[in-house]
């Protein structure tokens, strides 16, 4: 039977898994504990997201003058709730703001909502400084300010004027809109969205700003993307090699795709295209979403990578020995100086349970308003705090140097890799044990290294958290088992019999 290909993809629900928060506690507010000057760089910062929505409005109409099937959003006008929650902002009226953005949340395109229609009232470019507005806010209220605010400043000096940022976290995305000189002017540089590049009207929203100075995907680059990512899903499911996770099936006689996978593809073949397209401009990434295409072209650089226009082959000693020293600088003023190569997990998992859990800063020769990251000394979720964010950050460069380990030439570069991955892994976790992504590529490290003891460690210090996440209970589960398993064989074979080796990284 003929397998025609056919995209079925909820883009923009699923994007607001990663982007926008779906479907997660309502956040701490601490607003009544800003500095006055936070407070009015907030407020300033929510008067000129207002002037942009104002001008977004008449760039929609224009967009529509000629169509018959015009969005409510135009005929209608925006949702009431939206000009009422610029204005509390700028009068730093954040309680009221918040209301204003809840509700409209409920109703907006990006969020699953199973209860609720999308609002199509919110259907319009004007949708993102509203959602940037906030998620900066919450950004710099559910947790101290003090390191995230020298997180995107320390990211705002590092990437040069010009150049292109791919923004993949919340605070990479949100905080460096907010310090911009300009966001809608490109300055100091351009801001994209690495997890919305399949929203279409994510991509208006960047057309509006950037396609005077940049080239921006138009329509025939998104469908280009869609149709190139079907293809090879097409090939991979014949051949019956579809990534974990994925999900594709045949319905009708066609091939259909959904899922988070699928999108975060689409994804990064616009990106590919969007960096192949400004030949010009030098980019820079803040990962929250493995790019394959990226690979052999990620340097460490700070907090992000920057994004080679040729791949590397190696990286240099130089690279890795200046990004370590920058890690271990800020290590040491956020958790103390303390961990070295020689430190144990044993030890790093022996500081998490006291730090983080029992919380105990006896001895702690840290800075406690980096660990202390909620007002109230209770762990925020792991996309908001400083400790979440640098340790997410961390093991983004703990997963490059692993995925180079993989494919090194020698052994001694196999092993600097291995050896500089291992170490970048225990600073993210001693920098925020409960941020998922840490969790989940620490362990999974340490069981392809069948260090099966460490392994345990590891799962059984991240148990103690008392996760609420099901899923984070049974991953933990799972390695328990795992390496429980593979080290009872191990033993075994200490009798006389083979140790299986599994695949060579």
């Amino acid at each position: 039977m003929a397998i025609s290909v056919q995209i079925r993809i909820p883009v923009v629900a699923l994007v607001a898994v990663l982007v926008t928060g779906c479907h997660r506690e309502k956040p701490t507010l601490g607003a009544e504990e800003l500095s006055p000057l936070l407070d009015s760089q907030l407020r300033a910062f929510f008067a000129l997201k207002h002037q942009q929505a104002v001008s977004l409005v008449e760039v929609d109409k224009a967009l529509y003058a000629d169509s018959d099937d015009k969005p409510l959003s135009i005929t209608k006008g925006l949702a009431p709730e939206v000009w009422p929650y610029f204005k509390a902002g700028e009068k730093g009226d954040w309680q009221k703001m918040a209301k204003f953005y809840r509700q409209m949340a409920t109703r907006s395109y990006q969020f699953e909502n199973p209860t609720q229609s999308p609002d199509e009232r919110l259907n319009s470019t004007a949708w993102q400084p509203i959602n940037e507005t906030f998620r900066a806010f919450e950004q710099l209220t559910a947790a101290d300010p003090k390191y995230l605010l020298a997180y995107g400043q320390e990211i705002m000096a590092s990437v040069p004027q010009g150049s292109v940022f791919f923004a993949g976290t919340d605070a990479g995305r949100f905080l460096t809109t907010f310090l911009s000189r300009s966001q809608p002017d490109g300055d100091p540089f351009f801001i994209i969205s690495q997890n919305q590049l399949a929203d279409g009207l994510q991509l208006e929203y960047l057309r509006s700003m950037y396609s005077n100075r940049l080239q921006t995907p138009t329509s025939d680059d998104t469908q280009a993307a869609f149709l190139e990512f079907m293809e090879d899903l097409r090939q991979r499911f014949e051949q019956k090699k579809l990534k974990p996770g994925e999900d594709a099936q045949i319905v009708d006689g066609r091939l259909k795709a959904s899922g988070l996978l699928a999108v975060m593809q689409i994804n990064e073949l616009i990106a590919k295209r969007i960096f192949h397209k400004n030949p010009d401009h030098e980019f820079y990434l803040d990962e929250q979403w493995p790019m394959e295409w990226t690979h052999a072209h990620l340097v460490p650089h700070g907090f992000v990578f920057k994004v080679s226009r040729e791949p590397l082959a190696r990286l240099s000693s130089e690279i890795i020995e200046k990004d370590r020293a920058f890690w271990n600088g800020w290590t040491s003023k956020a958790v103390g100086n303390w961990l070295t190569n020689s430190t144990s997990v044993q030890e790093i998992c022996d500081f998490a349970e006291k730090t983080y859990v029992r919380k105990d800063l006896t001895e702690f020769t840290g800075d406690p308003q980096f660990v202390c990251t909620s007002r109230n000394w209770k762990p925020v979720r792991d996309y908001l705090g400083a400790s979440a964010v640098f340790s997410k950050s961390r093991t983004s460069i703990a997963r490059v140097y692993w995925a180079r380990a993989r494919s090194a030439k020698t052994v001694e570069e196999r092993t600097k890799l291995l050896e500089e991955a291992d170490f970048a892994f225990r600073q993210a976790f001693a920098l925020c044990p409960y941020q998922e992504s840490t969790q989940q590529c620490f362990g999974a490290f340490l069981l392809e290294q069948m260090r099966f003891q460490d392994a345990i460690l590891v799962a059984r210090t991240i148990g103690r958290f008392g996760l609420a996440d099901k899923s984070a209970q049974d991953w933990v589960k799972q390695v328990e088992k795992l390496a429980g398993a593979a080290a009872a064989m191990e033993r075994t074979n200490s009798m006389g019999f083979p140790t299986p080796t599994g695949d060579s990284p």
